[in-house]
């Protein structure tokens, strides 16, 4: 069997899509019931459908035990991705059933007890600010970015029913932005600096890496921590979307024991309106089909525990630049120089 083949093939099935299979459909009929139900003080729990794979299981597992079994010089980074690939399989596999918490919480951890006292501290220190006018429609946004992606080969385009302002997909290279989305200033510098200067970055270095290892790190934690901490250091992370980013991490914590509607009105004690508390619980509870039941997907807390690590980092003398030698975590940078330079 060829390795890139078998790598890419992978990469492509189950790392880059994984998000794509856990996230309901039927997301915006559900939402509409919810609220519904909720303006007449009922209560209600979203019930879930999802995508069907369209893989062929049998051979992926195939070529994710040729990548573990793989022996030669990247025979640690090759091997690692493969267990990686194999709970990835599990996860999408698991989708609408018991065991998707298990095989999340082992690919994506859950909040340990440092990351949630400082989601706390964030929520209690910082109020909810107004918002400037929005001024910036969904074409001004494509504009503006399609100027900076120019260089990275990538596209920009409008999509309308996306259940998010904005969405990076890096499976297709291309960042996609809601119809109806309108963004301030800030939120558009914010972007620029976490989806381009960051993801995009990083995605066109890390095609300097060798073809053997590229895309075979365990990334995603850095990745979205380096994002979060690239608005800190340019000034444009605001007061309430670091809310939002502490909002995901002990939404992530309280569903692993509560049900949607219960963790829906736990954010609202902690200020968030109807509408945000009701997209951060509907992230951390994808993966579920009842959504009665506890656990669901655990990745939102990488976030904060993301940028924590990064912030650990540079206190320790770490280099940012070394951070975008490509998609790799921050474990991986002495052990991939070591491998370069070799």
């Amino acid at each position: 069997m060829n390795l890139l083949k078998a790598q890419k093939h992978v990469q492509k099935t189950l790392i880059d899509r994984n998000i794509h299979y856990c996230s309901p459909t039927n997301l915006q009929s559900e939402k509409n019931i919810f609220f519904k139900r909720f303006k007449n003080n009922e209560t209600y729990n979203p019930r879930f459908v999802y995508r069907k794979t369209t893989f062929d299981t049998r051979k992926v597992n195939y070529e994710i035990d040729f990548l573990i079994q793989y022996h030669g010089k990247y025979q640690k980074i090759i091997n690692g991705f493969g267990n990686r690939s194999k709970l990835f399989l599990g996860l999408i596999s698991g989708i609408g059933t018991i065991k998707f918490t298990h095989y999340s919480r082992l690919l994506y951890g859950v909040p340990d007890k440092n990351e949630i006292k400082y989601a706390k501290h964030v929520l209690k220190s910082h109020e909810n600010e107004k918002t400037n006018k929005r001024q910036f429609n969904a074409e001004l946004v494509k504009q503006e970015f399609q100027k900076n992606v120019e260089n990275y080969n990538w596209n920009i385009r409008i999509q309308k029913g996306i259940p998010s302002k904005i969405k990076c997909s890096p499976f297709r290279r291309e960042i996609i932005i809601s119809k109806d989305a309108k963004f301030t200033k800030r939120e558009l510098l914010r972007l620029e600096y976490h989806e381009i200067e960051t993801h995009i970055k990083r995605s066109f270095n890390n095609q300097n890496l060798p073809d053997e290892i590229r895309d075979c790190f365990d990334y995603i934690e850095t990745e979205e921590g380096l994002a979060v901490k690239m608005e800190e250091l340019h000034n444009c992370l605001s007061p309430n979307q670091l809310r939002i980013y502490a909002g995901r991490l002990i939404a992530v914590q309280y569903a692993q024991s509560h049900s949607f509607i219960e963790v829906f009105q736990f954010l609202k004690t902690h200020g968030f309106n109807d509408y945000t508390a009701f997209i951060i619980t509907s992230r951390c509870k994808r993966g579920l089909e009842d959504t009665t039941l506890p656990g669901g997907l655990t990745r939102d807390h990488i976030y904060i525990s993301g940028k924590l690590k990064i912030d650990s980092f540079l206190k320790g003398g770490g280099n940012l630049n070394d951070l975008f030698l490509g998609k790799i975590g921050i474990k991986d940078i002495h052990h991939l120089k070591n491998v370069i330079s070799s």
